[in-house]
């Protein structure tokens, strides 16, 4: 259950799981932690919600680009369908809500 363990522990187990695979995710590791630890800090418990993933994309960007925001958002796609799979209530925004990401 979503509730009982904190964002970082469901990042580090994604990670690994993906990392066991063959997967480098030295960019993609950094941003999902980072994320996790974000929403840990917000004290967000639960499914992840597009609020929670749109503060963190839009507020912690170096460059507030839409192409940056964009890019977190594709960075977090993956570890958001992994979560659906403990919580089929986890949301995530629209693929083109600030353009492409490439």
């Amino acid at each position: 259950m979503i509730n009982a363990r904190t964002m970082l522990s469901f990042a580090e187990d994604y990670l690994s799981e993906r990392r066991a695979l063959g997967f480098k995710l030295r960019m993609e590791g950094h941003y999902i932690t980072a994320f996790a630890l974000f929403a840990d800090q917000q004290g967000h418990r639960g499914p992840i919600t597009n609020g929670v993933v749109l503060n963190w994309v839009q507020g912690q960007a170096k460059q507030a680009t839409p192409l940056s925001w964009a890019r977190r958002l594709a960075v977090l796609r993956p570890f958001a369908r992994y979560l659906t799979r403990v919580d089929p209530d986890t949301e995530f925004p629209e693929t083109a809500i600030f353009g492409r990401a490439h």
